[in-house]
């Protein structure tokens, strides 16, 4: 594939070319949130559980704490739904949003979509005499990101050019029906995003290395390019990994973003990608998928290093272009 030249073109009259100190988030908060959030109390999170509401309530408290206000449709910050799942049987859920507006504001086109998923596969057979499926990578670090984003632009009284939509879904591990249903039903339209940047297991960076990430499926669009620009001279290294980035572009909630509609040749969507550390560590949808396994302090790295990052993407005029054949933007 022939690779497309691109310039991060960023206003010069909001963002200086020197570096500027910024507040950082603390990892003893981020410790907090994974400890809580994936606690044996929260009995894995599964769909339709009352831990599962306990955590969304937890997420919508502390998107109100770090400043992030609820979207006109949702003025708890909850969006509610219900889904079938594979018995049949009705499960009532629910998605956390919160919006951070841009000088721009919410009616311009191209706000960006920043999201997670909270839930988990709850208590399942056990292991060694753990039936606690605690989801504490899977995918409580992805949320640790989003709530960190909330607080580090809290902590710099920063405002972005782009509005940006912080979405914690629930119900992708039983199908991404969270995404799916905010995709039918989002605070501002989808075809006006300029991008959607999903999180997923973040805390663990054997195989990889410290201060590495990807982002999956690279080839789909031209965002890896501007990730690598940006990336080229940081202290964080953006990380080629073509076996798991294919594999995982279809295992999160990105995915319901990229293919919004499908006709007879095409599917519809915006340009939408996992950003992620994990390399075949052996924890997936296992019980000791626990928060003392996490890597903190690299964790943390990350979440303040791409907090700028989101910020520094928010003034970018560069388009973000589809580049599958079979892919198209809304």
């Amino acid at each position: 594939m022939k690779k497309i030249l691109v310039v991060f073109c960023i206003s010069l009259s909001a963002f200086s070319l020197k570096a500027q100190y910024r507040e950082h988030v603390d990892s003893v908060l981020v410790k907090e949130w994974v400890c809580y959030l994936a606690s044996d109390q929260m009995k894995g999170r599964a769909n339709g559980s009352q831990e599962s509401l306990e955590a969304a309530l937890y997420i919508r408290d502390k998107f109100k704490e770090y400043g992030l206000t609820p979207p006109e449709k949702y003025p708890y910050h909850i969006q509610d739904y219900n889904f079938t799942d594979r018995s049949q049987k009705i499960i009532s859920e629910r998605n956390v949003i919160g919006v951070l507006e841009g000088k721009k504001g919410t009616s311009e086109k191209d706000h960006i979509i920043l999201t997670a998923h909270l839930d988990h596969i709850g208590i399942k057979d056990a292991i060694n005499g753990d039936s606690i499926y605690n989801g504490a990578n899977d995918n409580i670090t992805g949320i640790s990101a989003l709530l960190g984003i909330a607080r580090y632009f809290q902590l710099n009284n920063l405002q972005p050019e782009r509005t940006l939509v912080f979405v914690a879904f629930s119900a992708e591990e039983i199908g991404f029906d969270g995404s799916k249903y905010y995709v039918e039903n989002p605070v501002l339209p989808v075809k006006r995003a300029y991008v959607n940047m999903n999180f997923e297991l973040l805390g663990h960076c054997s195989k990889l290395g410290k201060k590495r990430f990807y982002i999956s499926g690279p080839g789909y669009s031209s965002f890896e390019d501007i990730v690598k620009e940006y990336f080229q001279d940081k202290t964080w290294d953006y990380a080629e990994n073509p076996d798991m980035s294919g594999w995982l572009m279809f295992a999160s909630d990105n995915v319901s973003f990229l293919r919004v509609k499908k006709d007879l040749t095409h599917y519809h969507g915006i340009p939408a990608h996992t950003l992620v550390m994990y390399d075949g560590e052996d924890h997936l949808h296992k019980p000791w998928d626990e928060a003392k396994y996490i890597d903190f302090s690299n964790l943390t790295g990350f979440i303040n290093s791409i907090s700028d990052f989101v910020y520094k993407l928010s003034f970018s005029k560069e388009e973000i272009k589809m580049l599958k054949s079979r892919y198209r933007k809304l």
